[in-house]
């Protein structure tokens, strides 16, 4: 009776963390893992009787699984996104959607008026309209190469800030591994730590594409092997590792 009341306070307690954070972004739910007791071996036709139920723990209900989906499609996601806003810039300078002023309208303008000099080459109103075709052409040339440098240095200075970006969440990923290692190896619960370190690898999928491993580290070799409780977290950026906490 006293183990299945310290056991429903512990499920309680988790139901009440659950429902506290319920709307803590990158939270996941918590449940109590448990087993019977072991029993005692009786000196009667009994055989053995049991002692209740004993708490082994307390658990993340998450799926590594899913995690990995959605870093991946994330990490697409913001791929695109960025291809689709510089590619939108880069045919706002072609200017296509405007026919009087776009590449291929000045073009035509070009191809249109050197027809009319070659049919009356001494017309003097001819050859101006075919010069002024020819500056209109060098212009947005021009225009359009100063503004496709002035996009090439926007995405210099972006890519300058999301390279500190990452490495400042790379240094929370790894300050948030040694923090759980602390804790699990001496039997503690991390799920709440776990949970943040998540969500920091969350948020750098939306910049890169991450893959992340975790391994549990053992003492000794074989059937000798024993779980020091801890675990090996990398976090690598298209093969490159970025946290390694054992590197």
């Amino acid at each position: 009776g006293g183990s299945g009341l310290t056991y429903f306070q512990s499920a309680l307690n988790t139901t009440a963390h659950n429902v506290a954070n319920q709307k803590t972004k990158g939270y996941s739910r918590q449940q109590v893992l448990s087993r019977a007791a072991d029993a005692i071996r009786l000196n009667s036709s009994v055989g053995m009787q049991g002692t209740g139920v004993s708490v082994q723990g307390v658990t993340q209900i998450r799926d590594a699984y899913y995690d990995t989906k959605y870093r991946n499609s994330m990490s697409h996601y913001a791929e695109y996104n960025t291809k689709n806003t510089y590619l939108l810039e880069i045919e706002n300078y072609l200017n296509e959607m405007q026919s009087e002023s776009g590449y291929t309208s000045l073009f035509t303008n070009i191809s249109d008026s050197i027809q009319e000099v070659a049919k009356d080459p001494y017309n003097p109103t001819t050859r101006t309209e075919f010069l002024q075709a020819l500056n209109n052409m060098t212009d947005f040339i021009n225009e359009t190469a100063d503004n496709l440098q002035s996009t090439q240095a926007s995405a210099n200075d972006e890519i300058a800030l999301y390279v500190d970006k990452i490495n400042s969440l790379g240094k929370q990923v790894y300050s948030l591994t040694e923090q759980i290692i602390n804790i699990e190896v001496r039997g503690g619960n991390a799920n709440d730590l776990r949970d943040q370190r998540a969500l920091v690898v969350d948020q750098l999928s939306e910049i890169v594409n991450v893959n992340v491993s975790e391994e549990s580290i053992n003492f000794g070799t074989g059937k000798d092997a024993v779980e020091s409780g801890a675990s090996r977290y990398t976090v690598s950026i298209n093969g490159h590792v970025l946290v390694d906490d054992m590197g």
